[in-house]
């Protein structure tokens, strides 16, 4: 069970950097280009990174304990 939801949580983390580094990146596409999201290529990209990034972060111990 405890890893069940060690996994679920991972899960959550990983999909809320995705959602970050991916909208982030749409916007600023949005925002540049008045109005219209050209490549979709680098929206993708940034969101798997973003959920890499916050995957491993949550395993990660903060540097200030």
């Amino acid at each position: 069970m405890k890893n069940l939801l060690i996994t679920l949580k991972t899960a959550l983390v990983g999909a809320g950097g995705a959602a970050i580094a991916g909208g982030a990146t749409a916007a600023t596409q949005y925002v540049s280009t008045n109005g219209a999201t050209q490549d979709w290529k680098s929206v993708g990209s940034a969101a798997a990174a973003g959920a890499a990034v916050a995957a491993i972060s949550y395993f990660l111990k903060p540097p200030t304990q």
